[in-house]
């Protein structure tokens, strides 16, 4: 198995075979998913072998209001507005959970966090999770939930940064 990153393209990825058991999802990455694209609202990026598509995560750029949240470094901010990175999708093929997919995911969403980070502002990574078992997810990797929503959390760049460095520093197999 020879698996790469890439961002979602027509021609070379299968979008009709992917089933991650949560159908707005699969509807999503079927017809929304390269319209969005095509409209600059969100890039897709797919964790792919071959034509097939084991896993996606959306990423685009977005904002949430300073009161929303109680994490350290935005209590001081004087803007009311703080820029951030959404991570509005992340999926797994059922055919592949449990095989530390969705980790592989996050960590490439952190990623490119970082690389968008470097070009225009970007101050944390939030998440919109679907449920309580997203949720826990995304707090194992200390995401912490907005104040205003408890579905609604955020991990920030001064977090990220870190993470992504190490990662990238670690010895190849």
């Amino acid at each position: 198995m020879s698996l790469s990153l890439e961002k979602l393209n027509k021609e070379l990825h299968d979008r009709s075979a992917f089933d991650c058991g949560t159908p707005e999802l699969n509807v999503y990455l079927r017809q929304t998913a390269r319209q969005d694209m095509q409209r600059n609202l969100s890039s897709v990026f797919v964790l792919a072998d071959g034509a097939r598509i084991l896993g996606y995560f959306t990423l685009s750029q977005s904002s949430f209001c300073l009161d929303d949240v109680l994490v350290p470094p935005f209590k001081k901010s004087r803007y009311k507005t703080i820029p951030c990175t959404l991570l509005g999708r992340l999926a797994v093929d059922k055919g592949h959970h449990g095989k530390g997919y969705a980790k592989t995911l996050l960590s490439y969403a952190m990623e490119k966090t970082v690389e968008a980070h470097a070009i225009a502002a970007t101050t944390a990574l939030v998440v919109d999770a679907k449920d309580d078992q997203a949720k826990r997810f995304y707090e194992k990797y200390s995401f912490v939930p907005f104040t205003t929503d408890p579905l609604r959390l955020l991990l920030p760049m001064e977090r990220i940064i870190p993470i992504v460095t190490a990662w990238n520093q670690r010895p190849l197999d």
